[in-house]
């Protein structure tokens, strides 16, 4: 069982799906301080296993060593002395060779020990390399600002192509929100709605133009000080082999032992119900890795990221894509809940339903990496343009036309 978690970890610290909401939630040092805990107790287990073999093994060999070297003497006082023919020979040479499998067994174990040696020497190398970085992050950390809430966000002729590329995944995006402002992004597959998203929360910082918060460069901003003060859901969120607890307490580790703020998470993403049936309650195990554990639903897992990005208390929300998985029923109930419980706070949220887009204040219309429209719902619907046609195709649909 501690092997399997200690896997795991080293599975979400090093698996890209992953690292984007790692990186966002600052579950970094959380996660590793867990595995560090699980090797530390690997470590001196194996150490106690390797002491056991070491000397089992040397006194086995040092045994094994002085048995041939008696045989090996005997014959040759037997040979000066005529007491063993020319065909005894054949006893001295067997023994010399298992003089031969001793010498070579103990040189193996050396070797092996050199090699775990060096092992360990990777180890404390990688260990010194880790402070330095910290020592170096601070120096830099020191020259960036800090901000503690996040009350304008201003997009000044951005530009951005994902490394390898040619095509601009965004063009000279421009726009400006302020305070309490609740945008909606649309538009079609590949628009650039998602990078957008992705440059608002600092996943890439080589894009042309610039990205304001408060007024400030967002490159001069302190990356720690960014990511506490937004929260985010991705639309190909995380599911945790954790406890519900651990699930959404990630989204702000500082008040992960606060039921009451888990329970009310876990009620803004209406799945508070849902766990009260558990037999663990919010400590009851999630997934299907680990013994005692619970599998939930697509929906039920979207609804606990939901959760899990609600827990933190922020001026600014990111949500891409955020009921992708939910019925009508609790994508309906949920952006509800949303509207009303981040009253005053800033939201960005991606989506494709346009019946979500009418809780917008204001909504971006993006195609091929450009914003080409922008207004509320009712003022767009009016216009002869992409919005007006992506909205008549999903009626359509809805019509069975």
């Amino acid at each position: 069982m501690t092997v399997s978690h200690s896997w795991y970890i080293t599975y979400l610290l090093t698996k890209d799906i992953y690292i984007k909401e790692v990186r966002v939630f600052n579950l970094f040092t959380y996660l590793f301080n867990r595995f560090s805990k699980l090797r530390t107790i690997f470590y001196y287990q194996n150490l106690k296993l390797f002491k056991r073999k070491t000397i089992f093994s040397f006194v086995y060999q040092f045994v094994d060593f002085l048995f041939t070297i008696v045989v090996v003497i005997a014959a040759i006082q037997s040979a000066l002395s005529g007491e063993i023919l020319v065909g005894n020979l054949m006893t001295y040479i067997n023994t010399t060779s298992k003089l031969d499998n001793a010498v070579q067994n103990l040189t193996t174990s050396l070797f092996s020990i050199y090699q775990d040696s060096l092992y360990s020497k990777n180890i404390i190398d990688f260990f010194k390399f880790t402070s330095f970085r910290k020592k170096t992050d601070r120096r830099k950390i020191k020259c960036r600002k800090t901000i503690k809430e996040i009350d304008t966000i201003e997009f000044k002729k951005v530009s951005f192509k994902y490394p390898g590329t040619e095509t601009y995944a965004l063009k000279n995006v421009e726009f400006k929100v302020k305070k309490g402002e609740t945008i909606a992004l649309v538009g079609k597959n590949g628009s650039g709605k998602t990078t957008l998203i992705k440059l608002l929360a600092k996943l890439y910082e080589d894009y042309t133009g610039q990205i304001l918060i408060n007024g400030i460069d967002l490159k001069d901003i302190d990356d720690s000080s960014y990511s506490s003060a937004f929260s985010v859901v991705f639309q190909d969120f995380n599911d945790y082999q954790y406890t519900v607890k651990e699930n959404v307490g990630f989204g702000s580790l500082k008040d992960m032992n606060n039921d009451e703020d888990i329970y009310e998470a876990l009620k803004k993403a209406d799945m508070d119900k849902v766990v009260d049936t558990f037999p663990n309650k919010i400590n009851q195990q999630l997934g299907t890795w680990f013994e005692g554990s619970i599998d939930l639903s697509g929906g039920q897992w979207q609804k606990i990221a939901l959760a899990r990005g609600l827990m933190k208390k922020v001026k600014l929300y990111i949500l891409d894509e955020p009921t992708a998985a939910l019925d009508p029923q609790s994508e309906y109930i949920f952006f509800k809940r949303f509207i009303k419980s981040t009253k005053g706070s800033t939201s960005f949220y991606v989506t494709h339903r346009f019946t979500n887009v009418k809780f917008a204040n204001m909504i971006l219309v993006l195609n091929n990496g450009q914003i080409v429209q922008r207004g509320t719902h009712n003022s767009l619907i009016k216009q002869e343009g992409l919005y007006r046609r992506m909205f008549d195709y999903q009626t359509m649909t809805y019509k069975g036309e």
